[in-house]
C-alpha cells in the first residue's frame, strides 16, 4: 500500500460497522454503481436523435472498453503485484472478494473509458 492508501483505508475502514446506512452504502455502492453507470449511459445514448452518431459513440465506447478493461488491466495486473488492502490489512470486508491484484482496479478501467466516450 502506497502512504495515502493507509490514512483513507483507515478513515473509511473507521466508518464501516458503526453506521448500519454507511455499510449499506458502500455495498450499495460497491456492488450497484456499475450498473447504474451502464443504464444511464445507454440512456443517454438511447437520446441522441442521429442513429450513426450513437453507433459512433456505442462502439468507441464499447472498444475502449475491450481495450483497457479486457487487455490492459489483465496485462497490468500480471505485471503489477498489489495486494488489495484487506488483504495486507488482514480487515474482514464487507464484501466478500477474491485476493486478486488492487491495481489496475477493474471497475475504473471499466468505467472510466465510458465515462471519457459520453463526455
Amino acid at each position: 500500500m502506497t502512504l495515502i492508501d493507509t490514512p483513507i483505508l483507515n478513515f473509511l475502514m473507521g466508518l464501516t460497522g458503526k453506521y448500519l446506512l454507511v455499510d449499506w452504502l458502500f455495498i450499495f455502492l460497491a456492488e450497484a454503481l456499475i450498473y447504474i453507470i451502464i443504464i444511464v449511459s445507454l440512456i443517454y445514448l438511447a437520446r441522441i436523435k442521429e442513429w450513426k452518431k450513437r453507433a459512433e459513440i456505442f462502439l468507441l465506447g464499447a472498444l475502449a472498453v475491450i481495450l483497457s478493461r479486457g487487455i490492459i488491466t489483465p496485462i497490468l495486473e500480471h505485471l503489477i503485484n498489489s495486494p488489495r488492502p484487506f488483504v495486507v490489512t488482514g480487515i474482514e470486508p464487507l464484501i466478500q472478494h477474491a485476493a486478486t491484484s488492487s491495481f489496475p482496479s477493474g471497475h475504473i478501467a471499466f468505467i472510466l473509458p465510458i465515462a471519457i466516450t459520453l463526455w
